[in-house]
Parts: C-alpha cells; structure tokens; sequence
C-alpha cells in the first residue's frame, strides 16, 4: 500500500539523519546566541533567536496538532498556540525596536529565548533526561 501526499511525507524515515543535523544547527546557534547576549548585542541576538525559530518551526507545528483537540487548529496548525505564541513575542520584540526601549527588547528576546529551548526539548531535541535513581546504562 503507497502513501500520497501529506500522509508520504510523515511517514517516511530520513536517510540522512536531519535530525542529528538539525541538532548541531541548534547547539551552535545557541552557543552565538549565548555570546550575543553576554555581549549585549540585541540585534544580532534577535537575528540568531529568528535562525532558532526557523529550526524548530515545523516542531512547534507538529507538537500543536499533536496536543490540540481544536479541529480548526488540526487543520491549520499555523493557528495553533506555539506558532501564535511566537509571532506574538516577534511582534512585540519589533515594537521595542521601533521604540529603542532597550530593557523591554532585552526582556522580550530572554522570553523567546525560554520558549525556543522549551519548544527544543518538548520536540526531543534538547537534552536527554535519565532516571537519577539507582544504576543506569547509556
């Protein structure tokens, strides 16, 4: 039995292992976005968290359909509340620039920030928890 379309495309398993990929693209973003911040330099902060946001866009997609029992979000899952949370931030983060409030850019990049990471282990890109009780194997 063939898969078409949408269907194709979620099943199919990747041969070149995006994923790991995807993972070194997030670990070294976030080591520029770590020096961006320790620099104060919030324009090129902004410009990494937005390369972040790309990566983990399709994540933040899937985990909304996934946890939704909105059939109007499972239609368009760009409606759901990661994707609408994170246009959210971008806009107010253009209106502190506009506005060249720097304490409320500051805080407003942090609070994506946060949510990016949090979108990254909700996907299973982040770390990887292990039971902290008794003897365990790697």
């Amino acid at each position: 039995m063939g898969y078409s379309g949408e269907e194709y495309v979620e099943n199919m398993k990747s041969l070149f292992h995006e994923g790991f990929f995807q993972i070194q693209r997030l670990h070294y973003d976030w080591l520029k976005t770590q020096a961006a911040r320790e620099k104060g330099n919030f324009l090129r902060l902004r410009w990494l968290l937005d390369s972040i946001t790309i990566e983990l866009w399709n994540d933040a997609i899937r985990l909304d359909k996934e946890t939704t029992r909105d059939e109007e979000i499972k239609k368009d899952p760009e409606k759901g509340e990661r994707i609408m949370i994170l246009r959210k931030i971008d806009e107010d983060i253009s209106k502190a620039f506009s506005a060249h409030h720097n304490e409320t850019i500051y805080k407003l990049l942090m609070d994506k920030e946060k949510f990016l990471k949090r979108i990254q282990e909700e996907s299973g890109k982040g770390s990887k928890l292990i039971d902290s009780g008794g003897d365990f194997e790697l």
